[in-house]
């Protein structure tokens, strides 16, 4: 139905549009449209040229070891991830408990995201590692597609798969005072005005940076990205990551 409505539409731009510039516009937002639940949309509007840094906005869904998610997340040391989130005991990360995790925002084939490795274990499945493993932020679609070859219904142990999270680098033309932009699954229960108060950054704000996305109702596992303002040219010394300021050394060597 969808697809159809997409077609209808298209056929009325390239029979009624008269402007070349502008029916190129439409035509290219209709393909973005289509694939957005494979992709966010504000990566279609603007292709990349370079990557930046980001943070993985994990929520952990079990009972988890702080060096085990930094090994999921490709980080080099799990003591960055530990003062980020000023966290007291490395070995029992409770469910529920958000974590910020740096890591590079890539631009690859004009798209941004980052494709994390992950060894498979005897008792691994699909949706255990999209849902608890990776907290959402990258979908069993996302992760089948970067495995082709995989046989995702007989999982062997100690197989490498490619793990696929988007991320945002941010867009000038809604704002420039922001440089560092985390990549959120929505929550059950979530609302606009929640994630908002939880990230201390404004609903319009929130819903500039994510024109693709519905927040009535915000879909649970919709992903968003939420600006942070990064580095400060008034106290360089210092990284401001929502609300929590934090000495630039003490984090990854190379991150910021």
């Amino acid at each position: 139905m969808a697809m159809a409505m997409l077609y209808m539409y298209l056929q009325f731009l390239l029979n009624h549009n008269t402007n070349n510039n502008s029916s190129k516009f439409h035509f290219f937002f209709v393909l973005c449209f289509s694939s957005s639940s494979f992709f966010p949309l504000s990566s279609c509007f603007a292709s990349c040229t370079a990557g930046c840094n980001a943070i993985a906005l994990y929520i952990a869904a079990s009972t988890d070891i702080l060096s085990d998610i930094a090994n999921r997340f490709d980080s080099d040391s799990w003591s960055s991830i530990q003062t980020l989130n000023n966290i007291t005991d490395v070995t029992s990360v409770h469910v529920g408990e958000l974590i910020l995790i740096p890591f590079d925002c890539k631009c690859e084939n004009g798209t941004l995201g980052h494709t994390f490795t992950y060894t498979t274990t005897q008792t691994d499945e699909l949706e255990t590692i999209s849902e608890i493993l990776y907290g959402n932020l990258s979908s069993s679609a996302l992760i089948q597609s970067a495995n082709p070859d995989e046989d995702f219904l007989d999982l062997q142990e100690n197989e490498n798969l490619s793990i696929p999270i988007n991320c945002s680098c941010g867009d000038p033309s809604v704002s420039d005072k922001y440089g560092l932009f985390g990549t959120y699954s929505a929550q059950l229960d979530d609302t606009l005005s929640s994630i908002s108060s939880q990230f201390n950054v404004s609903s319009d704000l929130i819903q500039s940076y994510n024109p693709s996305v519905s927040f009535n109702p915000l879909e649970v596992h919709s992903i968003l990205f939420i600006p942070s303002k990064g580095k400060s040219f008034a106290s360089p010394l210092y990284v401001y990551v929502y609300g929590r300021k934090i000495l630039e050394h003490e984090l990854k060597s190379g991150w910021l």
